[in-house]
């Protein structure tokens, strides 16, 4: 080549930086290779590029709004100081992940109008933010908005772990008091997202979106990868029937009631013995926290423990246990709250009775160690 002048590298002068980056490039890899060293991924992505991404497709997917990022930030906050860290004026969305586990989505004022005006005039102005105080008609026009950039980020596998954990979080509802932040949240450590961008074709509205969700969220005990016993609370009802049916009931067992003056319970000393009714073992009930009667039975043992056998209709008859409808009104007919239960000894048609046995702890012992029943 004609007055080719060379450099020291044997590279042409003309081409002296693309020799350059060529040489340093094909010197890394080689260097690479001999040692043994892993390539790094070149389509690998950084955490800002990752949000950049996510929020620009969302926008553009709900409201076909363009966007430009000037400064995106992670970092962590506690909960304490979680109000402060938010845009003053925010509309504020508590979102709700895995586990009943929430979080805040902050969409500064500026940023609202962009999205409000989108949605009203298919443009955004330059025209400053009007001062006014966010309302949960603004929540229900942002949560679409706040579901796609949230649905977008969780979909990204380029998350970092600890991050990741916002995956699955969805708007739950609009939040019209920052100082119930304290009693919404779990008290503890949240991942703090911070993007400021501008809205519009030309970027002529500036906007700042604070995402903050748990950093370290206890995990439902019903969640899929938990490998711990599951809690008596996951029952996988299929339909809210089968959840209530598997709802625990507190039952009492009572052996008898029996009316004493103030006198008589003023008098009584360790060692004294109530007398009780002669019938007492064959008229014992079995009753709800409120005193409903839910079963009539004979007291018994079994397995070592007292029991009740529960009487169907005609047993009780037999038992000498008068008929519940034509009994004179007692204690129990009225409940703890003052309301009436005169009907509660009525039989209810959507429960059948069958004849069983019931291991259950009585009130009173029995016979041989009768204590003062707890209506006396």
């Amino acid at each position: 080549m004609q007055g080719a002048t060379q450099t020291e590298d044997g590279g042409p002068v003309g081409r002296s930086v693309l020799w350059r980056h060529v040489t340093a490039a094909t010197s890394r890899r080689a260097g690479g290779e001999a040692t043994g060293a892993m390539p790094t991924r070149a389509g690998a992505r950084s955490p800002e590029r990752v949000v950049a991404g996510a929020i620009g497709r969302a926008a553009d997917k709900i409201h076909r709004m363009p966007l430009f990022f000037d400064q995106i930030q992670w970092s962590e906050a506690a909960l304490a100081e979680l109000g402060e860290l938010l845009p003053e004026g925010a509309l504020v969305s508590m979102i709700e992940g895995p586990g009943d586990s929430l979080g805040v989505v902050a969409i500064c004022p500026e940023l609202l109008a962009a999205i409000t005006e989108m949605q009203t005039a298919g443009r955004v102005s330059s025209r400053p933010a009007p001062s006014r105080r966010p309302t949960r008609t603004d929540g229900s026009i942002c949560s679409d908005f706040i579901n796609a950039l949230l649905a977008e980020l969780g979909a990204d596998p380029s998350l970092l772990p600890g991050r990741d954990r916002i995956r699955g979080y969805r708007y739950a509802s609009h939040l019209d008091d920052l100082r119930a932040l304290d009693l919404l949240l779990e008290d503890g450590g949240f991942h703090l997202l911070s993007v400021g961008l501008r809205a519009g074709e030309a970027g002529q509205r500036n906007g700042r979106l604070v995402i903050a969700w748990p950093a370290d969220p206890a995990q439902s005990p019903c969640e899929p990868g938990n490998d711990a016993e599951p809690a008596d609370d996951c029952t996988g009802a299929s339909s809210l029937a089968d959840a209530v049916l598997d709802a625990p009931f507190e039952l009492r067992g009572i052996l008898c009631r029996r009316r004493i003056s103030l006198r008589e319970l003023a008098a009584l000393a360790p060692g004294d013995v109530v007398a009780l009714p002669p019938d007492v073992l064959g008229a014992a009930t079995l009753e709800t926290a409120l005193g409903q009667v839910l079963f009539r039975g004979k007291l018994g043992e079994m397995a070592g423990r007292h029991a009740l056998r529960l009487l169907a209709g005609a047993d009780v008859a037999v038992a000498g246990v008068a008929d519940p409808a034509t009994a004179p009104p007692s204690a129990a007919t009225v409940g703890p709250d003052g309301l009436s239960l005169g009907d509660l000894d009525s039989p209810d048609p959507f429960r059948a009775v069958h004849e069983n046995l019931v291991p259950h702890d009585v009130d009173g012992a029995g016979p041989s160690h009768r204590t003062l029943p707890e209506s006396a």
